[in-house]
């Protein structure tokens, strides 16, 4: 007996499959007299196994090869299937997350909400959108993702919810620094308006007291007090024009040592005020191409910064590396929380009470202005060090 499955061509061109059983009968002697053949019909099923199978196969390449994260959960949250985008999103192996919560990989804050949308997934039995929902990165960085959830039915019955998760960190990011630059061309534009309206009734009086100590019979220490200040206020516009739009910058051969020595010997009689001290480590000579005032203006920020976070000890160090000028500002103060140092320099982004966040923001453009560098490594209750690179001089 033989078992084999058959294609016959029926007179219309249809394909008919059987499923044959050929016996071969014999005559008392042993000589086969015929063969029985019994055939039944399975073209249907054979068709239905083939439409499932290429099912199954699009469902794979769909789950598999989604550039989208892909995950399938059961009622109780736990992941029972991901694909490989999953490591991409979150820097974990597939691995390591089937079995675990999926609740265990997002940032706490954004539990309630999750909670909330896979509740109503179920009960409403219909997808729901999650959006902005921050994930918990091996490395720690950032990741946000928009998440779509879709309830799994089988027999009319609610089995478990599949996710779609699209990454859009870098689409945010985009945005903030777009509306960064929005806020910045919007400061700059009022900066230059308000120092130009400075500068002028600065003229005026600046020309007076000139006058009124030429007419003077006597020195008089006031006149040269009245000038200094006014000569400050000047200087204070001018920096204002460092927000608006690009200063030709007077650049020249800086010895950087120097005017970190004028920084420190201006700024120690406030620190002392407050507590702190200002420590200079520099052995030698170090010469920048740049602007010696926006230098200034740029260590004083940093400085001050350090003392009005309740340092009592701000180191400045500065050496070269690689043909760069490598300038350490640290400070035992009460720290930067990751969260704000992503922020810093960002026009309005201050913690201070009467703060308005535009020091960084003016440091940063000058460093920009230099082309250098500048970022930051802090701990809570332990301190902040503040790391600028700027290229050395060269003829």
């Amino acid at each position: 007996m033989t078992r084999a499955e058959e294609v016959f061509m029926l007179p219309n061109g249809e394909e008919k499959i059987f499923d044959t059983i050929k016996t071969p009968l014999f005559r008392e002697n042993g000589e086969r007299k015929g063969l029985v053949v019994i055939g039944r019909d399975i073209t249907k099923r054979i068709k239905a196994e083939k439409k499932l199978a290429e099912s199954e196969l699009r469902y794979k390449a769909l789950f598999e090869h989604n550039p989208e994260l892909v995950y399938m959960v059961d009622l109780n949250g736990t992941i029972i299937d991901l694909n490989d985008q999953f490591e991409n999103v979150t820097g974990y192996k597939r691995e390591e997350a089937i079995g675990k919560t999926l609740i265990s990989f997002i940032r706490k804050e954004d539990h309630p909400r999750l909670h909330k949308k896979f509740a109503r997934v179920i009960n409403e039995r219909r997808s729901h959108q999650c959006n902005e929902v921050q994930v918990n990165h091996r490395t720690g960085k950032k990741v946000i993702v928009n998440c779509a959830s879709v309830p799994i039915i089988i027999e009319g019955k609610i089995v478990g919810i599949t996710g779609y998760a699209n990454n859009i960190t870098k689409m945010i990011e985009t945005e903030e620094k777009l509306r960064t630059t929005e806020k910045l061309a919007v400061i700059g534009e009022l900066a230059a308006g308000i120092a130009h309206e400075i500068r002028n009734p600065l003229t005026s009086l600046h020309g007076f007291v000139q006058l009124f100590q030429t007419e003077s019979k006597k020195e008089n220490p006031l006149h040269r007090i009245m000038l200094d200040e006014l000569e400050r206020i000047n200087m204070i516009a001018s920096e204002l024009l460092v927000l608006s739009r690009p200063q030709e910058i007077a650049y020249s051969q800086t010895n950087v040592r120097s005017v970190l020595t004028d920084i420190v010997r201006l700024l120690n009689s406030e620190a002392h005020l407050n507590g702190a001290s200002i420590r200079l480590n520099t052995e030698e000579d170090l010469f920048v191409k740049g602007d010696a005032n926006q230098l200034k203006q740029l260590f004083i920020n940093i400085i001050k910064n350090a003392t009005e976070a309740g340092a009592t000890i701000i180191e400045v160090d500065s050496k070269q590396i690689d043909g760069y000028l490598c300038i350490t500002v640290k400070d035992n103060g009460c720290g930067i929380s990751s969260d704000r140092i992503e922020k810093l320099g960002e026009p309005f982004y201050s913690r201070k009470e009467k703060g308005t966040g535009l020091g960084l923001t003016i440091s940063h453009k000058i460093v920009e202005a230099h082309q250098g560098t500048i970022h930051y490594e802090s701990e809570i209750d332990i301190g902040t060090n503040v790391f600028i690179s700027i290229p050395l001089y060269e003829e």
